[in-house]
């Protein structure tokens, strides 16, 4: 059970750019006080040519609806994106939803 108002930070820290490629991790809590910390690297690394992003999750713990927008938002600018290590907890978010562009790894 999440409480609200009991926010959990979000980190964002960008492990390597590399051309077209760059990796991403994060830690905490992705919802609507926080969905623009990660929003931010990924379209500034877009911005930089980069257009494969993957993002680390392992230590992300919750995200709701509105953590989607700055995915979303990348795959419009043109990127591929690819999430690996997604906790349970966090992949109910895309057992409701399929975006095209996105790539869960197991």
């Amino acid at each position: 059970m999440r409480i609200v108002g009991a926010e959990t930070p979000l980190t964002v820290t960008t492990r390597s750019i590399n051309g077209n490629h760059a990796e991403f991790v994060a830690a905490g809590e992705v919802d609507a006080s926080t969905c623009d910390r990660l929003r931010g690297p990924l379209l500034a690394a877009i911005e930089g040519g980069a257009k494969d992003l993957v993002i680390d999750l392992q230590d992300v713990t919750f995200m709701d609806s509105s953590g989607l927008r700055g995915l979303i938002e990348a795959i419009k600018q043109g990127a591929t994106v690819t999430l690996r290590h997604v906790q349970p907890a966090v992949q109910q978010v895309f057992d409701i939803i399929e975006i095209r562009g996105l790539t869960i790894e197991k």
